[in-house]
């Protein structure tokens, strides 16, 4: 439901087709609105509706499921038939994250989610030539999907609307990164408190052994670390405490970085040729309880597995700071 002009429907009806599915693509707007998107279906066997919804196409006689374009409101009536004639509604990024089989990092905000996913992308490309970045910056993602093996590192940058489908079928990546919210795309949503819930649900459904990188200067995006189960690493100005990266801009007006993280012990570590292990894996001992806030310095002692070491990610040490800048750790 709706072909689009960025190259989300059109990577979707390609993956879809390659997995044998018979694909009809319905759109409001006509050929001629469409004629960049329709040329790049080239030969694809798929029928098209355009020009207006048939309301067919949304009930079990006409389709076993329905694909949600993310410029296609939640509250379409189109919508809202497939709801009621019981068929399932999926969106690119639910389909990609039910397929994926590698560990993904999500990424959304109002700004900077596009520089914020690009970076990470490119730290990770450094130390595994096969990153994969997508989503919201116009690469489809499940067009990606071939080249994903259970160690290939994966991030996406994730819109509002691409949220909501997440949010819907209650799935998330491991590692959810929030960078701030701000008054946006209220055309779409009823209240802002609507649309920054929506942006805060990434985190809703992440696993306890995943992650909550939420940003502790804005209001909005700090209200994410009670609504959530995952390890919470914040990020901002000034001596933040607990996990953490911070920038302090002391009296000399230099700013520093600080990052957190407690070696497991002062044994020398071994050099790794191959990289180790994507991605790191958090367990907590038994007898430690954690709170809905995150990782307690003082009580739960939360590792990141790496091989045979460990990063306890609670205290701050100068010898941690130096094993991550080797990049012996990729966290």
């Amino acid at each position: 439901m709706g072909l689009g002009t960025r190259g989300g429907g059109l990577g979707v009806a390609r993956w879809l087709v390659d997995q044998g599915a018979q694909v009809t693509i319905t759109d409001l707007r006509t050929r001629e609105e469409l004629t960049s998107s329709i040329e790049a279906l080239g030969d694809l066997d798929v029928r098209l509706g355009l020009g207006g919804h048939d309301e067919r196409d949304f009930t079990p006689a006409g389709a076993d499921m329905v694909i949600r374009n993310p410029g296609v409101r939640l509250t379409s009536k189109y919508l809202q038939i497939a709801r009621e004639s019981g068929v399932p509604i999926e969106m690119e990024m639910s389909l990609f994250l039910r397929h994926c089989p590698a560990p993904v990092i999500g990424v959304t905000g109002t700004k900077g989610k596009t520089t914020t996913s690009l970076l990470i992308g490119e730290i990770l490309r450094a130390w595994n030539p096969a990153t994969v970045v997508a989503g919201n910056m116009g690469i489809t993602a499940l067009g990606q999907l071939g080249a994903i093996t259970p160690s290939t590192p994966v991030v996406l940058e994730l819109s509002s609307w691409q949220v909501e489908a997440i949010k819907e079928h209650k799935l998330a990546p491991h590692i959810a990164v929030v960078t701030n919210i701000s008054p946006d795309h209220l055309d779409a949503y009823d209240s802002f408190e609507e649309y920054a819930a929506t942006k805060r649900s990434l985190v809703h459904h992440v696993s306890p052994d995943g992650f909550a990188v939420l940003n502790q200067d804005d209001p909005e995006t700090r209200m994410a670390g009670v609504e959530t189960i995952a390890c919470i690493a914040r990020f901002g100005q000034g001596l933040g405490s607990g996990n953490g990266a911070w920038i302090d801009v002391g009296e000399a007006m230099k700013p520093r970085s600080i990052c957190r993280v407690t070696p497991p012990s002062t044994a020398p570590i071994s050099h790794r040729t191959p990289p180790p292990p994507w991605p790191p894996r958090c367990s907590m001992g038994p007898r430690l309880k954690r709170s809905r806030r995150g990782c307690a310095p003082s009580r739960a002692r939360r590792t990141a597995r790496n091989g045979s070491r460990r990063l306890t990610a609670c205290s701050t040490s100068t010898t941690a700071r130096r094993l991550l800048r080797r990049r012996r750790f990729p966290l």
